[in-house]
């Protein structure tokens, strides 16, 4: 069993997801707003690692994998990549109160037992942003 943090990557999103929404935004008005100062931090792992991870599950012994990435990163330190790969401003409404912060969960486990295919959060987030921007 895989418990995820939030995916990202290209294919379909089913659910809401932060940095598909930041992206379209930042396409559709040149800017991102974020709330309050971007403080909240979060976990995210990019949809190609899962895959890894999902191939490397038939040799895993059974059992319950944290699979986030490496990184816990700021709302405003995401914002920031998007905004500038697409040369979009960041406005900070300081009026908002932006959701509570999730607890990292560790990825240890997985990665003792089995290899670590975690990518480099502003890597991924580039290659994703770059397919994006191509297929619109």
């Amino acid at each position: 069993v895989f418990r995820l943090s939030s995916v990202f990557g290209s294919g379909k999103s089913q659910h809401p997801n932060t940095i598909l929404d930041m992206a379209r935004e930042c396409l559709d008005s040149g800017q991102l707003t974020v709330w309050d100062s971007g403080k909240r931090m979060m976990q995210y792992v990019f949809i190609d690692n899962v895959i890894k991870y999902i191939y490397e599950s038939f040799f895993l012994k059974p059992g319950i994998y944290n699979l986030g990435s490496n990184e816990y990163v700021s709302v405003a330190d995401t914002a920031k990549l998007i905004a500038d790969f697409f040369g979009a401003k960041i406005i900070f409404l300081k009026d908002k109160k932006e959701g509570a912060t999730l607890p990292f969960m560790d990825n240890n486990k997985l990665k003792n037992a089995s290899k670590d295919y975690f990518t480099n959060f502003s890597t991924a987030i580039a290659k994703y942003l770059g397919s994006f921007k191509k297929s619109i």
